[in-house]
C-alpha cells in the first residue's frame, strides 16, 4: 500500500480509530453499570482485535503482509484485558532479512503512530523464528509471553513458537522446575506487597491473592499439565471442576475491580485506595437506587461526579466499605491459598530419601503427606494428628493432605454441637507452648477454628476502614496469640525493646487463659456496639465448650471485657490521679490478674499495626502498671501523709543538682521550689523530671531578678528511650498560656503528646509538654521519635519565648505553615468530630474528650476555645488512632471546681464551633 506521506493517516484508519473510541465509550458505560470483568475483557478483545487488524492492513505493504503476522500477548493474549491495560503485540517475521529493510521500520512506525489517536498504550516486539531460542534462553518472561500468544493477522502461524516455549519451560522435568519458579515468585510477591500500605490499599494485580496469582495457576497448568485452567480440568492433579469454576469467578471479580479502577483514574492503576473503595461503594448504591440517572453520566467522569467528598457521606459509607473490603480480602485469601497449594503440588520439590512413617502419615523431607493407599475421609483424630505432627516437626502439609483435611472438617457440626473431644484437642493446640505459628494459621485456614468456635467467623477478613487497624481482625488475633506464646516461652525478641513485659509474662499463673484471651479478645467485633462487653458474654459459652473450668471462664471473660482498659487509661487519663488508679485496681483485684491484663495489652497493642507499641506507649503502660501494682500491694496505705516524703524528694533532688549545668549552685533554692509547688505534684513526679522542672523554675526566677519583670524560661530534654522530648516552660500564670505554647509548637512542626500545667503558690506555672516527631497521615503511622536536633530545639525555644512575649502571633505562624504545605495530603478514611464530657473520669476536674481528624493547629484551637470559654486546663492527654486525634482535657472553672452541666454544655459547644472553622490539612 502507498501513502502520500509515510505517516499520513488514511481514512480507513481514522474510521477504525473513531469506531474504537465509540465502542470503548459503550464498554466504559457497561463498566459503570457493573458488567462482569470477563464480559468486559471479551468485549475489549473483540473491538481491539478489529481495530488492530484494520491498522495492520493499512500500515503494511502487500509484500510485507505475506511475510509478517501479528499476535496478541500478555493479558491481551489471555483474554484478560482491562480497560487501560497495555496492549502487547508480537510482530513475527518469517525471514530475518526483513529486519534490515526500511519498509519494516516504516510499517512499525505507522502502526505505533496511528495507534496513539485512541490514547491507548500499544507495546510491540519484533522477532524472527531464529531469534526465539535465543530470547527464551535470555529471559524466562519471553517464554511466558509466548504461552499467551494469540494470532491476530497475517499468514504466518506462530503455534510452533508457542509449542517451543512450552517445551522450553517443561525442560527435562515436565515443567516442575518452572512451577517451582512461579511458586518462588508468589512468595516474593507476598513478602514485597505485605507492607501496610498494600494491606490497607491492596494492589489487585501484584498483591497477595491478586491477578498475578491467578495467572501463575494458569501458566503452571498450561506448562505442567498442558491444560487451559479456564476451560479444562484434570482431577488426578487436583484441578477439579469445582476449582475451575472458582478460578473463573475469582478472575471475573478481580478483572471487574481492575476495570473500575482504570476507568476511575483514566489510566492503568491497580492500587485500591481508600478513596476508590468509597467510590466503588457509592457506585453500587447508585446502581440500585438510580440506574437510569447513572446511564446518563459520562462514564469517564464518574470520579468527578460521584466520589464522596462530604464528611458525613463518607462516614455513612464506612460500613459498606468495610463489607466491600471484607469480601475482597476473603477472595484474595482464597486465591492465595489455592495458588500456594496448586503450585506446591505441581512443583518439583521431591525431598531426598525414603518416606518416614509417622502413625497414619508419612514424612518426606519437611512435608507430611497421606500414604498413597489412603482414600477414606479423614477422621477428626487423623486431622488433629496431622496438625500435631506438623507442629512438632514444624513441617509443611502436603497440598493433597490439606485438601483432604479441609473436606473432612467441612462435615463437622458447628459450635456447641461439636464433640467435646474435638473442642479439647483444639484448645490443646491453641494453648500449647510448642504450637508453631503455622499451625495456628492452619486452624483458621482449614476451618477448624470456625467450625468449633463459629463465633470467630465474623472476624475472618473483617476490615476496619481506618489507617490504624492495619490487619484484618482475624490476622491481628492470630498475631496476638503468637506473640503471647513467645512471651510465655521467654523468646528474646518477643518483648522488643521492652524486656519489662517479658518479666511480667513470666509471672502469669494461667497460661491457657492468657493465650485464649490473646486469641479471643476482639471476638465481639463486627457485631455492633461495645465489642469488649459483647466478647465477654461470648466467652461464657465458648469457655465451657473448650473445656475450661468455671473459674477460668470467669477470668477469661474478665480479660476480654477489660482488654482495652490499660491501653486507653495509660494514654488518655491522668495517671497521677489516685481515683483513676484505685478504680481499676478494685476491678482487677490482685497482682496476678494485673500481670495477665498487662501482658495481654502489650500483645494487643504490638500486633494491631506496626509501631503502635512504641517507646512512648510502652512508657505509659509501664507507668500505669507500676501505679496499679503499688495500689494492689499497699492499698490505702500509700494515700496516708508521709512526713518523710518531701525529705526524700529533697535528698533525691540534691543528688541531681550537679547535673543542672545551666543553673549555678548559688541560684538554686530548693526550699523555695519545694514550698512553691503543690505537694501532690512533688510526691507523684519522677525525680529526674522534678530536677528538670527545678532547672526551668530556677532560670525563670533568675530572669526575674535580671530583668525586673517576670520572665520566661524554657528547658528542653530529649528522652529518646521514651520516644519524646520534654519541654518545660516556666512563666507567669496568665490566661491563654497553654494555647499559645501549643500553637507555637504546632507551627514548629512537632506533635504534642501530652501537656501538664502545674500552678505554683507564687503565681507561676510550669507548663510541661511532651513532644515528638511523626507523621500521623503516613501509612503506616510512623513511630514517634524524640526531637533532638540542636538547631531545631533552639528554634523551638526561641519561638515559644517570642510567642509568650508577644513578638510573634500564633495565628500568623500557623497560617504561614499551612500555606507552605506544597503537597495535597493523600485521601484517607474520614473520621468524625465528636466532643463530649467523660463522666466520672476525675473527682477533681471535668474531663472533656475531643475526637477529630488530626490536623495542623488542632490542639491550639481546642485550648484557645477552652481559654476563651473561661475555664482552666490542668492536664491534657493527647492520643491518636492513625489519623484520628483523641485528646482529653482536665479542666476546672477559673476560680476552681468542676464545671456544672450547663457550663459543660457551653464549653463543648465552643470547642465544636472552633473546630468547625479549622481548615482541613
Amino acid at each position: 500500500m502507498t501513502h502520500s506521506s509515510p505517516l499520513a493517516i488514511p481514512e480507513a484508519v481514522t474510521r477504525a480509530n473513531d469506531e474504537l473510541i465509540a465502542a470503548r465509550h459503550t464498554i466504559a458505560r457497561a463498566i459503570v453499570m457493573g458488567a462482569g470483568g470477563l464480559e468486559i475483557a471479551a468485549r475489549l478483545r473483540a473491538v481491539t482485535d478489529r481495530w488492530l487488524r484494520a491498522l495492520w492492513g493499512q500500515a503494511l505493504s502487500e509484500e510485507l503482509r505475506t511475510a509478517a503476522s501479528l499476535h496478541a500477548t500478555g493479558g491481551y493474549g489471555r483474554d484478560e484485558l482491562a480497560f487501560h491495560s497495555d496492549i502487547d503485540v508480537l510482530i513475527a517475521l518469517n525471514d530475518e532479512a526483513w529486519l534490515e529493510r526500511e519498509e519494516l521500520s516504516l510499517a512499525v512506525e505507522r502502526l505505533m503512530a496511528w495507534s496513539r489517536a485512541p490514547r491507548l498504550r500499544l507495546s510491540h516486539a519484533v522477532r524472527t523464528p531464529a531469534q526465539t531460542p535465543e530470547a527464551l534462553a535470555e529471559d524466562p518472561r519471553t517464554a511466558i509471553a509466548l504461552i499467551d500468544l494469540r494470532p491476530l493477522a497475517g499468514p504466518a502461524s506462530r503455534a510452533a513458537d508457542r509449542h517451543t516455549a512450552i517445551e522450553h519451560l517443561r525442560g527435562d522435568d515436565e515443567g516442575a522446575s518452572f512451577v517451582e519458579q512461579l511458586f518462588e515468585g508468589h512468595r516474593q510477591r507476598v513478602a514485597r506487597h505485605g507492607q501496610t500500605v498494600y494491606l490497607l490499599e491492596p494492589d489487585v494485580k501484584n498483591g497477595e491473592g491478586g491477578m498475578r496469582d491467578l495467572n501463575c495457576i494458569g501458566w503452571a497448568a498450561r506448562c505442567r499439565w498442558q491444560i487451559d485452567a479456564r476451560t479444562q480440568t484434570r482431577d488426578d492433579v487436583g484441578w477439579t471442576e469445582e476449582q475451575r469454576l472458582r478460578y473463573i469467578d475469582r478472575l471475573d471479580a478481580i478483572l471487574g475491580v481492575r476495570n473500575a479502577l482504570h476507568l476511575i483514574h483514566g489510566r492503568k492503576t491497580d492500587r485500591l485506595t481508600f478513596s476508590d473503595q468509597e467510590l466503588l461503594v457509592r457506585l453500587d448504591e447508585l446502581r440500585l437506587q438510580s440506574p437510569q440517572h447513572l446511564e446518563t453520566v459520562d462514564p469517564h467522569a464518574i470520579a468527578e461526579h460521584y466520589r464522596p467528598t462530604d464528611d458525613q457521606d463518607r462516614q455513612r459509607l464506612n460500613p459498606q466499605v468495610e463489607s466491600l473490603m471484607r469480601a475482597y480480602y476473603w477472595q484474595a485469601r482464597a486465591v492465595s491459598v489455592t495458588c500456594e497449594r496448586m503450585l506446591r503440588r505441581w512443583s518439583a520439590s521431591s525431598p531426598p530419601g525414603p518416606a518416614r512413617q509417622l502413625s497414619s502419615f508419612e514424612m518426606m523431607g519437611d512435608v507430611i503427606q497421606l500414604p498413597d493407599h489412603h482414600h477414606d475421609i479423614l477422621s477428626a483424630d487423623e486431622v488433629f494428628e496431622a496438625l500435631s505432627l506438623a507442629s512438632t516437626h514444624d513441617a509443611l502439609l502436603d497440598p493433597r493432605l490439606e485438601s483432604a483435611m479441609e473436606a473432612a472438617v467441612g462435615t463437622w457440626p458447628l459450635g456447641d454441637e461439636s464433640s467435646p473431644a474435638r473442642s479439647h484437642r483444639l484448645r490443646a493446640l491453641l494453648t500449647s507452648p510448642t504450637t508453631s505459628s503455622r499451625t495456628s494459621q492452619r486452624l483458621l485456614d482449614l476451618g477448624i477454628l470456625t467450625r468449633t468456635v463459629p463465633e470467630f467467623d465474623p472476624l475472618v477478613c473483617h476490615v476496619q476502614h481506618d489507617v490504624y487497624h492495619v490487619y484484618t481482625t482475624d490476622v491481628h488475633s492470630l498475631k496476638c496469640l503468637e506473640l503471647g506464646r513467645e512471651l510465655l516461652n521467654g523468646a528474646p525478641g518477643a518483648a522488643g525493646r521492652w524486656p519489662f513485659f517479658r518479666y511480667v509474662a513470666s509471672s502469669i499463673h494461667d497460661a491457657e487463659v492468657f493465650l485464649l484471651a490473646c486469641l479471643f479478645h476482639d471476638i465481639g467485633k463486627n457485631r455492633g456496639g461495645d465489642h469488649s462487653r459483647k466478647g465477654a458474654v461470648l466467652m461464657e459459652a465458648i469457655g465451657p465448650r473448650l473445656g475450661l473450668e468455671a473459674a477460668q471462664v470467669d477470668l477469661l471473660a474478665m480479660l476480654v471485657r477489660e482488654h482495652l482498659t490499660l491501653s486507653l487509661t495509660s494514654r488518655r487519663r491522668d495517671l497521677s490521679d489516685p481515683h483513676v488508679v484505685d478504680e481499676i485496681a478494685e476491678r482487677l483485684g490482685d497482682v496476678a490478674t494485673l500481670n495477665l491484663l498487662t501482658a495481654l495489652t502489650f500483645c494487643d497493642m504490638s500486633t494491631v499495626a506496626p509501631d503502635v507499641m512504641n517507646d512512648w506507649n510502652a512508657t505509659l503502660l509501664m507507668e500505669l502498671y507500676r501505679r496499679l501494682r503499688e495500689a494492689l500491694e499497699q492499698g490505702d496505705e500509700r494515700h496516708r501523709a508521709d512526713p518523710r516524703g518531701l525529705r526524700r524528694i529533697r535528698q533525691r533532688l540534691e543528688r541531681r543538682i550537679q547535673d543542672l549545668s545551666d543553673c549555678p549552685m548559688e541560684d538554686i533554692d530548693l526550699d523555695t521550689f519545694l514550698n512553691d509547688l503543690p505537694q501532690e505534684h512533688l510526691l507523684h513526679a519522677e525525680p529526674d523530671a522534678l530536677a528538670r522542672q527545678l532547672a526551668a523554675y530556677t532560670r525563670a526566677r533568675r530572669n526575674d531578678v535580671e530583668t525586673r519583670i517576670q520572665g520566661v524560661a524554657v528547658e528542653l530534654a530529649p528522652l529518646p528511650e521514651r520516644g519524646i522530648t520534654e519541654i518545660i516552660v516556666s512563666t507567669v500564670d496568665t490566661p491563654g498560656t497553654l494555647a499559645r505554647i501549643a500553637g507555637a509548637l504546632s507551627s514548629a512542626g512537632v506533635n504534642i503528646m501530652a501537656a501538664d500545667i502545674v500552678s505554683t503558690a507564687s503565681g507561676r506555672t510550669l507548663d510541661i509538654f511532651h513532644i515528638a516527631h511523626f507523621n500521623p497521615a503516613a501509612l503506616p503511622v510512623s513511630e514517634p521519635r524524640a526531637v533532638d536536633d540542636p538547631r531545631r530545639l533552639e528554634k523551638i525555644t526561641s519561638r515559644i519565648i517570642d510567642v509568650l512575649e508577644e513578638r510573634l502571633d500564633v495565628d500568623e505562624l500557623l497560617q504561614q505553615r499551612f500555606d507552605e504545605r506544597r503537597l495535597t495530603p493523600r485521601p484517607i478514611p474520614q473520621v468524625p468530630t465528636e466532643v463530649r464530657v467523660v463522666e466520672h473520669a476525675s473527682e477533681l476536674f471535668t474531663v472533656i474528650e475531643v475526637r477529630a481528624p488530626d490536623r495542623l493547629g488542632l490542639l491550639y484551637q481546642i485550648t484557645r476555645a477552652l481559654w476563651e470559654a473561661g475555664v482552666e486546663t490542668r492536664v491534657s492527654r493527647i492520643d491518636s488512632l492513625g489519623s484520628q486525634a483523641i485528646d482529653n482535657f482536665y479542666v476546672e472553672e477559673a476560680h476552681g471546681g468542676k464545671l456544672s452541666a450547663k457550663r459543660s454544655a457551653e464549653v463543648v459547644a465552643a470547642i465544636e464551633d472552633a473546630l468547625s472553622r479549622l481548615p482541613e490539612n
